[in-house]
């Protein structure tokens, strides 16, 4: 079809189809009259004009390419495009530009570098293998009105990977995205698996958006390496989610990390490589609820709270935690046993409570203090039974309700202490020979239900008011 025609008009406006063994090459516009098919048996698809629809109809495209298919101008169509061959599929020139009123859906990864723009208007759009293989793309726009983004394999841009406003997005297959100069938005809607647990999701880039995930359909693994990432929450079941970025949380109330979806009670390892913080442009801190079941490690390899203090962090279940510096508003609540990782942690409520489970040092050795600093109640664990702590002390609160410490230095209680067992205070750990211990009023839960025994070797104890036993 030579370039000196304008149009060139294939089909009927009812369906029709043509097959063509070689290649074919239409340089002027090519117009859908209706639902065409165009099948390559063997070779090349090159369309260098513009595709249309004819006017007043709901033309479609489909094209079914064995060979390469390229596209050299913009395709709008009113009806449907699909390309459904195994062949190449790629464009000609920066920019490609795909319109469809009925949809999108695309075989073959799109490859080249070039931005390509893909409207699926009031239809949906499928990426089901990927895109920008083997040549990654320069970047991706993908809008389809509320409607359902199908992706799946691999994609790879070198700038801007941009998802906008589908109603949500499901995984077909395993999922790994990667924009190696650029960001990855994906926001404001949901993204799920297919089956549950059935889809994994690897995000790379410079700085990641990403919506509520898997928590219509729960994922498998997650994987996100980012220099910043803003997440509104992620479940999957079972999978472990790991985190290397610097992550602030854009949900309004907290965001949920969860391995333990649909009955996968033993949970998966949840862990942060990088500071965890609020979003500073919204009204309200964002709070951070964890739940990693019972064989699920959380670790936390940086502060928390330390640029932009969250609302609060709740850790619900895990094998145990690994921990660092934390700053909430209002309630910090850590339920499974917590290791400290660093040499002096600090751990503020500025307006809520502090309940903690069992705390140690690390398994590694060194020492580890902690510092607890709340407006309202502090409930805390045994403190040092494992791995003595080196200091331990609680600077502000209402009262503290205790269970039995140990360092190998000074314990320092600066609140009316309530006993909630039979409690031992000791500052002989990793056999140390004694150290100061300071504390204020002591009250047992049940009045002489409760015993004290206190150990500090050759060092001093100071009872800041007078005890009393019930025997």
């Amino acid at each position: 079809f030579p370039s000196h025609d304008t149009q060139v008009q294939m089909g009927s406006v009812a369906s029709s189809s043509v097959t063509v063994i070689g290649n074919i090459e239409i340089q002027p516009e090519l117009v859908c009259p209706g639902d065409l098919l165009i099948t390559m048996a063997s070779g090349n698809i090159s369309l260098q004009g513009p595709v249309s629809s004819l006017e007043n109809t709901t033309g479609s495209l489909t094209l079914s390419n064995a060979g390469t298919l390229t596209l050299y101008q913009p395709v709008e169509l009113s009806g449907a495009f699909k390309q459904v061959g195994s062949g190449g599929f790629t464009f000609s020139g920066s920019t490609a530009q795909l319109i469809s009123a009925e949809g999108i859906s695309i075989n073959s990864p799109p490859y080249g570098a070039f931005d390509l723009m893909l409207d699926g208007n009031n239809g949906s759009v499928f990426l089901n293998n990927g895109f920008g293989i083997p040549t990654a793309l320069s970047s991706l726009y993908v809008t389809c009105n509320g409607n359902t983004l199908y992706l799946g394999g691999t994609g790879n841009t070198t700038g801007l990977m941009n998802i906008h406003e589908p109603a949500q997005i499901i995984l077909t297959s395993n999922t790994s995205l990667t924009s190696t100069g650029s960001s990855i938005y994906i926001s404001n809607f949901a993204i799920n698996g297919s089956t549950v647990g059935g889809q994994s999701l690897t995000l790379q880039a410079d700085g990641i958006i990403l919506g509520l995930t898997g928590f219509g359909v729960a994922l498998g693994e997650v994987i996100v390496i980012a220099d910043t990432f803003h997440p509104w929450g992620i479940q999957t079941s079972g999978a472990s989610i790991t985190v290397t970025a610097a992550t602030t949380l854009l949900q309004g109330v907290s965001a949920v990390f969860n391995t333990t979806s649909d009955l996968a009670t033993s949970g998966g390892n949840i862990s942060f490589s990088g500071k965890v913080d609020s979003d500073p442009s919204f009204d309200a801190d964002q709070g951070c609820i964890i739940l990693a079941g019972s064989n699920g490690v959380v670790t936390f390899s940086d502060d928390i709270g330390s640029i932009t203090p969250l609302d609060s962090l709740e850790i619900d279940s895990a094998s145990y935690v690994n921990i660092k510096n934390i700053l909430v508003d209002g309630t910090l609540s850590i339920i499974p046993r917590a290791y400290l990782s660093d040499s002096s942690t600090t751990f503020t409520s500025s307006a809520g409570t502090i309940a903690l489970g069992q705390v140690d040092g690390s398994s590694l050795g060194g020492d580890q203090s902690l510092t607890l600093s709340s407006s309202g109640t502090v409930i805390i664990g045994p403190v040092g039974q494992s791995y003595p702590l080196y200091d331990f002390s609680i600077l502000s609160g209402t009262s503290a309700t205790i269970q039995s410490i140990t360092t190998s230095r000074e314990i320092d209680i600066g609140i009316p202490i309530i006993l909630a067992s039979s409690t031992t205070l000791s500052t002989l750990g990793n056999g140390a020979l004694g150290t100061t211990i300071s504390l204020p009023s002591i009250n047992g839960l049940t009045i002489g239900g409760e015993d004290l025994s206190i150990e500090t070797g050759i060092a001093d104890v100071f009872f800041t008011v007078s005890i009393v036993t019930g025997k």
